[in-house]
């Protein structure tokens, strides 16, 4: 990620961890095709024709955003067991009320 943070503006960065996050995104040599019109559509032209012109032709791992991180590691500790009062006494990224785990929860089952 710090590769790609040193190449591309805060926003265009923002756009792609909303768009690709925790996917693997394939660039498109060319700003052709239908890589090339997907990629537009979900962050812009101008935006696309820099992550082309950067990285055509790569293969970029796209982190994920820090909330679904923590999402994701509350579901998982839900579904191994652990008692929602205790996910919610600990600190790995922020606090979540139990009310917002049983959301979070909820959301992923839904």
């Amino acid at each position: 990620m710090a590769m790609i943070n040193e190449f591309l503006d805060d926003h265009t960065v923002l756009l792609l961890i909303e768009h690709y996050g925790g996917r693997r995104l394939v660039v498109p040599a060319e700003p052709q095709g239908k890589a090339w019109k997907s990629l537009v559509s979900q962050i812009g032209e101008d935006r696309a024709a820099s992550v082309v012109r950067w990285f055509g032709g790569e293969v970029l791992a796209i982190p994920m955003a820090a909330n679904e991180r923590a999402e994701d590691t509350i579901r998982n500790l839900q579904q191994a067991g652990t008692p929602v009062s205790e996910i919610a006494q600990m600190t790995f990224i922020r606090r979540y009320s139990e009310r917002q785990i049983y959301r979070i929860c909820a959301a992923k089952a839904a």
